[in-house]
């Protein structure tokens, strides 16, 4: 499950098997993903991982950091391609949409 840190990285085995148990616990999962940065490797890694091994959950895109109303949309945008549905603009320093979210 750690995407970017080596396998030999302290912990990784343990990590990874606590990110395994509370994804079998969950029946929804949130990807939090970068409005700013727009769509990144890993962010794809991890949309692959959830699509392959948790298709059943429900899965919901955060895309945070979009705090300016007239580009929000297009930043969330960007985020369709991850295949993981409707992917909602956010501002976690503001508060905005995340009502939507819940």
């Amino acid at each position: 499950l750690l995407f970017e840190d080596e396998e030999d990285s302290l912990f990784a085995s343990e990590i990874r098997e606590q990110a395994s148990i509370a994804l079998a616990e969950s029946c929804a999962v949130v990807l939090v993903v970068d409005g700013r940065q727009g769509r990144m490797g890993l962010d794809e890694d991890i949309a692959t991982f959830l699509r392959k091994k948790w298709g059943q959950l429900s899965a919901i895109i955060a895309v945070n950091k979009c705090e300016n109303t007239q580009t929000e949309a297009s930043n969330a945008a960007e985020f369709w391609n991850l295949g993981l549905g409707e992917p909602y603009a956010c501002s976690a320093v503001h508060g905005n949409g995340i009502a939507e979210i819940l």
